[in-house]
């Protein structure tokens, strides 16, 4: 031991309920080692109370949605029609299984994106067609009983307003006029009946162009809703469908393609595909609210 060392006076050190007696040198390295546990603790606290908070904010993101915790699903978010180029369609084959939680039944809601979706009713109602310009029907154009599909859409978004739904999404098909089994359609109705067959029967929904002067009544199509709106919208089915067509033994999937939200960097829409499940006891017979067109 060096001189400075031998020099020092010895101080007392309390260590739990024993007390001994140590050099002053060690002295100082002891406070200091009680310093750096103090720093590590307060450091811990630190870092565990982020932690903490990091947990919490991901079971609230997964929990509403915004993030899942499995590899995202190739069906789970698919570009919106308008970056497509006019003759460009992209086809998902019929039979392609959705991704988990993409199948609801009636009066189910749930979470896609940006947007809560719930079917609400299936009924049978003419399809009423209003000019676009004046609000007048166009009585000559009105159709027999269709099946209709009503949807209802909450924006749950933080800060931007979308239309959930429209008549490109419900009509997009290759080619555009198309209304045959060969038609390339992403959405559509296929019908099974029990104990007649195990044959499906596909129906695409009502042909009704973006560009048509005239507007489907009540149906919203295309209405932009800020976050904390809802809007409620139908689906028809194609004319090929007839209410004889159905029996008590008669089920339903109805694919539809929903827009969920919005990439913020490119402004396009994102868009997603849902199955709503149905049998013939799902109808209903219950008159909707009027809604505006």
């Amino acid at each position: 031991m060096n001189n400075e060392q031998s020099d020092v006076k010895s101080s007392e050190f309390a260590f739990g309920d024993v007390s001994v007696d140590l050099p002053g040198g060690q002295r100082g390295a002891a406070e200091g080692a009680k310093s750096s546990s103090r720093g590590g603790s307060r450091a811990f606290s630190l870092v565990a109370g982020y932690a903490l908070a990091v947990t919490a904010l991901l079971v609230g993101l997964v929990a509403t949605g915004r993030v899942t915790l499995y590899r995202n699903h190739r069906l789970e978010s698919l570009p919106d029609l308008r970056p497509l180029d006019s003759n460009e369609f992209q086809k998902v084959p019929d039979g392609t299984s959705l991704p988990a939680g993409h199948v609801l039944r009636m009066g189910e809601s749930r979470r896609f994106g940006d947007v809560v979706v719930t079917p609400v009713q299936l009924t049978w109602e003419p399809v009423e067609y209003v000019n676009f310009v004046s609000g007048d029907t166009e009585f000559s154009m009105t159709t027999s009983p269709l099946l209709k599909l009503w949807l209802k859409f909450e924006n749950v978004s933080d800060s931007y307003a979308f239309p959930p739904m429209d008549v490109h999404l419900m009509s997009h098909r290759s080619p555009p006029e198309g209304d045959d089994p060969q038609t390339l359609a992403n959405s559509w109705l296929h019908l099974t009946t029990d104990g007649e067959s195990d044959e499906v029967i596909r129906f695409l929904n009502l042909l009704h162009s973006p560009n048509s002067n005239f507007l489907l009544r009540n149906q919203n199509s295309g209405r932009v809703i800020r976050p904390g709106e809802t809007v409620t919208t139908f689906v028809p089915c194609s004319t090929n469908l007839q209410q004889d067509d159905f029996t008590d033994s008669t089920r339903g999937q109805w694919r539809i393609q929903i827009r969920k939200g919005v990439h913020v960097d490119s402004g396009h829409g994102v868009t997603t595909l849902i199955d709503v499940n149905f049998s013939s006891e799902d109808f209903s017979t219950m008159p909707l609210p009027e809604r505006s067109i």
